[in-house]
């Protein structure tokens, strides 16, 4: 259905007309009816929306290899990139540090405590990441030496800035 902003006008499709409608059919007996919003209610959220539609249109378009759309991919690749770049700026917040004094550095632990895709999806990401020169491994003094903490390079910074300015913030 395209949609006017003439309710009362009709349109072609394939050369058929269709007039517009208020119901949406299903293919069950039950037809849902809704009322069209008006834009003029909301300014600032319906600009958003139109914000966001351009950078999502953005950013599918993007090339793969670009940071900005492989740090996109899924809800666990955007936390992992954020926690990352808030590290780099030493800014990690303190819920998310394993200790309060080191906000430098993001923790496997962290990652698997956040996120929702298996331990092996997980490191798969961030494995990836390290490769794409996305991530950098830090090395610890004690501890754990398996590349288990890690921050942001200065590509995914980047990166990041450059969603930032797509998405109009």
């Amino acid at each position: 259905m395209i949609k006017s902003n003439n309710a009362n006008k009709s349109n072609l499709i394939n050369n058929e007309k269709i007039e517009l409608t208020k119901k949406y059919s299903n293919d069950t007996k039950d037809a849902l009816e809704f009322n069209l919003l008006d834009k003029n209610d909301n300014i600032d959220f319906h600009k958003w929306c139109l914000m966001r539609l351009e950078w999502t249109v953005s950013l599918s378009r993007a090339p793969i290899h670009q940071p900005e759309k492989w740090w996109s991919q899924t809800i666990d690749h955007r936390l992992i990139a954020l926690l990352a770049v808030n590290s780099r700026y030493n800014s990690l917040p303190t819920q998310y540090c394993q200790d309060i004094n080191n906000q430098f550095y993001v923790t496997m632990k962290t990652v698997h405590n956040l996120c929702s895709a298996s331990h092996t999806t997980l490191q798969k990401i961030i494995r990836d990441g390290m490769h794409r020169k996305d991530l950098i491994a830090l090395k610890t003094d004690v501890g754990d030496k398996r590349q288990s903490i890690f921050t942001a390079s200065d590509k995914l910074v980047k990166g990041i800035k450059n969603i930032k300015s797509w998405a109009g913030l």
